[in-house]
């Protein structure tokens, strides 16, 4: 698949909080491992957060050790800080666990239900965490976003910005530095950004509407099982997902086999020659 110089290991369609902490920390071994054995220089961006701030603190700890590059930290969303200061305090107490790993803020708001501004998380966090690199901004909040990416850290310079995929075109005049979509969409994306960068605002929103759509029929069958069952029809099977998730049935499969193939999202369809 074109276009992918980063993976994220343990984000919410990875079913983090369905692994134990040891699964996850094996997960981030065996891809470096298998990176180092075919001489990729893809990076690796492990999430260590958790609902529990220790297990969080324990798993960015070992983090660095194991083959992480960066470090992605979510809040605990179940019991939730009350206050964006209190959000500094635990992503910071985190952070502080691996004081030699760029980290990012995991902001998804309508999944984790933590939802604080941006401006004014980083506003206070620039100083209060000294290797906080930039927000993962998973939100349709746009007026947020540009005002968090006018906010300059302790060297001066923009905080790094990642969204996703349906906003990556509205973010691209602020500076934001990419997006984490699923694999198999990733050169949609890289062609997105070049027709931007050309001047070709046409073929820029083409690119745009193709990422959408293909968001919105992932998302009305089956959401995460969804994009899960989608990697198994490019021939890398991954299983059913674990409980509370369910595996989508045989007619719920064929139904999104078939919205793909019919806007050209599948294997000799269209999207396979876009990840050329």
């Amino acid at each position: 698949m074109g276009g992918v110089d980063e993976v994220l290991l343990g984000g919410s369609t990875g079913e983090w909080p369905s692994m134990t902490p040891t699964e996850r920390l094996d997960l981030l071994r065996e891809w470096r491992r298998a990176l180092l054995a075919t001489g990729s220089d893809l990076k690796i961006l492990f999430h260590a957060g958790s609902n529990d701030v220790y297990t969080a603190k324990q798993l960015a700890r070992q983090a660095h050790g194991a083959g992480a590059d960066k470090l992605l930290i979510v809040s605990p969303c179940l019991y939730k800080p009350g206050t964006v200061e209190e959000l500094v305090q635990i992503i910071g107490s985190i952070a502080a666990e691996a004081p030699s790993l760029p980290v990012f803020y995991y902001h998804y708001p309508a999944f984790y239900g933590v939802d604080f501004s941006m401006y004014d998380f980083l506003t206070l966090a620039r100083d209060a965490i000294p290797n906080l690199a930039g927000v993962k901004y998973i939100d349709s909040k746009m007026q947020d976003f540009a005002r968090a990416s006018r906010v300059l850290n302790a060297a001066g310079k923009p905080f790094q910005m990642y969204v996703q995929g349906d906003f990556m075109l509205a973010t691209l005049p602020f500076g934001s530095v990419g997006s984490v979509p699923y694999g198999y969409s990733t050169n949609l994306l890289h062609q997105m950004r070049d027709a931007y960068n050309a001047g070709n605002m046409t073929g820029a929103a083409q690119m745009q509407f193709q990422m959408s759509t293909l968001n919105h029929i992932i998302g009305s069958n089956g959401g995460k099982a969804a994009a899960r069952a989608i990697v198994g029809m490019y021939g890398v099977p991954l299983g059913p997902p674990r409980l509370p998730l369910l595996d989508l049935t045989s007619a719920q499969y064929g139904a999104l086999r078939k919205e793909l193939r019919q806007n050209g999202f599948l294997p000799g369809a269209g999207l396979s020659e876009l990840n050329q």
